[in-house]
């Protein structure tokens, strides 16, 4: 039984088609592609956090699409794409809104974290410590050398 993606903007229904990719590394030609398309972080402005991801964390706008409702679906990458954010409105009577300014739980890798806390710095993002960062990189190295 084959599902569609329902009433998706044009824009989402190139995941429509994906069917296999076997360009990965021990995948069988006959499986079905299988990824993961997004993660929702819910906003309070979404204005507001696209400007954030693209212009400080440098990601990329993969969908900006306006319902005729006046609602809005984006998403963006981070420059590899390969899996995507999308950037939720919550209204303020929502349990969604609850969760904004909550950790998400949402990491990200670089070959070289102090660098990428240069470049964000540099572009205004804000940390809690850098101690945070010392911290990651230590643990990222210890888990490296036990494997």
């Amino acid at each position: 039984m084959k599902r569609s993606i329902g009433n998706a903007p044009p824009e989402l229904s190139r995941f429509a088609s994906l069917s296999r990719n076997p360009s990965l590394p021990g995948q069988p030609s006959n499986d079905p592609y299988f990824c993961l398309h997004f993660i929702m972080v819910f906003v309070r402005d979404q204005e507001r956090s696209l400007q954030f991801y693209v212009d400080q964390l440098g990601f990329r706008l993969v969908v900006d699409h306006r319902f005729e409702s006046g609602g809005r679906w984006i998403e963006v990458a981070p420059p590899d794409g390969n899996a995507s954010l999308s950037l939720a409105l919550a209204t303020p009577d929502s349990e969604a809104y609850k969760l904004i300014g909550q950790d998400t739980r949402i990491s990200f890798i670089t070959e070289d974290v102090n660098a990428k806390f240069d470049e964000w710095s540099r572009r205004g993002v804000r940390f809690q410590e850098q101690d945070d960062i010392t911290l990651i990189v230590a643990n990222c190295r210890e888990s490296l050398e036990t494997t």
